[in-house]
């Protein structure tokens, strides 16, 4: 994740010429979504963090045990 910082950030520095035509924008639904963005985030970083310190990850291990049979077995049959 963190290797894609320079490469998002150069693709915002060669597309900001192209930034006038979007100026006619309502940011206020951007920035909403920016916030909630954020505040997500957020959470699911404290929640996550609070997990590993606190309780075990069988029952993590087992969801992904079961999502990975379920999407194994899906893409054997074409379904996914």
């Amino acid at each position: 994740f963190i290797l894609s910082i320079p490469a998002i950030f150069g693709a915002f520095i060669l597309q900001l010429k192209d930034i006038g035509s979007a100026l006619d924008v309502n940011f206020l639904p951007v920035f909403l979504g920016f916030l909630a963005a954020i505040v997500a985030g957020y959470l699911a970083i404290k929640w996550m963090l609070d997990l590993i310190q606190n309780k075990s990850l069988d029952i993590f291990a087992y969801y992904c045990w079961v999502v990975g049979i379920i999407v194994f077995m899906g893409s054997i049959a074409h379904i996914f």
